[in-house]
């Protein structure tokens, strides 16, 4: 029998480039492409959506890019963004706030420099792109019906747009969603190990990608 560090590096290896959540898979498997892969994590803490569709320099675009490019060219790229973006108290609600915005107008503009960020950068590298959409979220105690029920819809349009601007890219989407959410468009409770984290237990459900 092969022992575990002999199966680790012998996997093919699936590398996770995102915020705090590319950390919940880390070492873990996951089936792509009828192949099992091993995650690892490249971590880039605090970076949201937002900060690739800017278009100034900034630091989480420099960390990202870094690790994006030391990828061995052509990889398998997981890449794990925008949960911190749909949040209640930051990102896209507070901005369609502060600024007097349509929030579907921030998220498609959020949605589409974010992606179109990482194919830019993916000319020189050629990896294969899988964007992980955002969880069903969990409501908050602290919240009033209204405000939980505006941030399960940015949730969703987020999710949407996601989908229909990697489709034009020729990018994937891994659908966390639809194994999170329950029928009011809240997390299930099935796979959160706390407001925002999931569990590596959903990654046997994230099977059915090619």
């Amino acid at each position: 029998k092969n022992s575990g560090s002999e199966i680790q590096e012998n996997a093919k290896v699936a590398y996770h480039l995102g915020d705090s959540h590319c950390l919940s898979f880390a070492n873990r498997f996951i089936k792509i492409k009828n192949t099992k892969c091993l995650t690892r994590p490249l971590v880039t803490f605090g970076a949201k959506a937002f900060h690739f569709a800017q278009e100034s320099p900034n630091r989480y675009k420099s960390i990202t890019s870094i690790n994006f490019r030391k990828i061995p060219p052509g990889s398998l790229a997981l890449l794990s963004f925008g949960e911190m973006d749909c949040r209640y108290n930051e990102g896209i609600i507070i901005a369609a706030r502060k600024n007097n915005k349509d929030i579907d107008k921030i998220i498609a503009e959020t949605v589409c420099g974010y992606v179109e960020w990482f194919s830019d950068l993916n000319a020189e590298m050629g990896h294969d792109l899988y964007f992980f959409n955002v969880p069903a979220p969990k409501p908050f105690s602290t919240l009033s019906p209204t405000e939980n029920t505006h941030l399960a819809k940015t949730v969703s349009l987020f999710n949407l747009d996601l989908l229909r601007v990697t489709e034009k890219f020729g990018f994937k989407v891994i659908d966390l969603y639809q194994h999170t959410v329950n029928e009011k468009g809240f997390s299930n409770d099935l796979y959160h190990i706390d407001p925002h984290h999931l569990s590596p237990s959903i990654l046997p459900k994230l099977s059915q990608y090619n």
